[in-house]
C-alpha cells in the first residue's frame, strides 16, 4: 500500500513494484533501474529522489490528482499514464520505447516542457495537451497509433515559433488558444 524510503544510502528496485498509496521520499535517492514502477497518488516528501533511466518504466494509474513525475526523471524505457485526471509534466521527459495515453487516462499536459524521444506514441483515450513552440509536435520520432483521445496544440508562438503539427493520422485534433500551427504539406 505505502513505501516510505528513508536511508541516506538510497534503495534500488529489484523487480516490479506496484505503490496503492503514497510514496514517501524522504531520504536517499530511490531508483527505479530496468524495472516498472506503478504510482497511484502524488509522491510525499522530496519527490526529486526518484531517480529512472532509459531501462525503467513508470505507470501513473489510479484516480487522485497531482499523480506527476517530478523533474529528476529525465528519461524512461516506457511510461503509461492510465490516470483519469491525468499528469503534468515537471521538467523535460525522453521516453525510448513506448509513450501509452489510455483509454481511461485524463489529460497529460506537457506544458512548455520537452516530451521527447524515439518512442512509439499509442493514444485510445485521454489528451495530450501540448504548448511548446517553435517545434515539430508530438516530438515523437516512433510510430503513431492513435485511436482515440485528443491531441491538444495549445501554443501561444507566431511566425517562425509556431508549433508544427506532424503529418500522422489523428483520432481528434484541437487548436486550442491563439497561436500559429504549421500543417505540415507532406502531412
Amino acid at each position: 500500500n505505502n513505501l516510505t524510503i528513508n536511508n541516506p544510502f538510497g534503495v534500488n528496485m529489484n523487480k516490479n513494484l506496484s505503490i496503492a498509496g503514497v510514496l514517501t521520499l524522504t531520504s536517499g535517492t530511490f531508483t527505479v533501474g530496468a524495472f516498472s514502477l506503478t504510482i497511484n497518488n502524488p509522491i510525499a516528501g522530496t519527490a526529486n529522489n526518484l531517480s529512472a533511466n532509459q531501462t525503467s518504466s513508470i505507470i501513473i494509474a489510479g484516480t487522485a490528482a497531482n499523480v506527476n513525475l517530478p523533474s529528476s526523471v529525465t528519461q524512461l524505457n516506457n511510461l503509461t499514464v492510465s490516470n483519469s485526471q491525468g499528469s503534468t509534466l515537471q521538467g523535460n521527459l525522453n521516453v525510448k520505447n513506448a509513450v501509452l495515453i489510455s483509454a481511461s487516462a485524463g489529460t497529460v499536459n506537457t506544458g512548455l516542457f520537452t516530451f521527447n524521444g524515439t518512442a512509439n506514441l499509442t493514444m485510445n483515450g485521454g489528451n495530450l495537451y501540448m504548448e511548446k513552440n517553435g517545434v515539430v509536435l508530438p516530438e515523437f520520432t516512433g510510430s503513431y497509433n492513435l485511436t482515440g483521445g485528443t491531441v491538444t496544440f495549445a501554443g501561444v508562438g507566431i511566425a517562425s515559433d509556431a508549433q508544427t503539427v506532424r503529418p500522422v493520422n489523428y483520432f481528434n485534433l484541437v487548436s486550442d488558444v491563439d497561436g500559429d500551427r504549421i500543417l505540415n504539406p507532406s502531412g
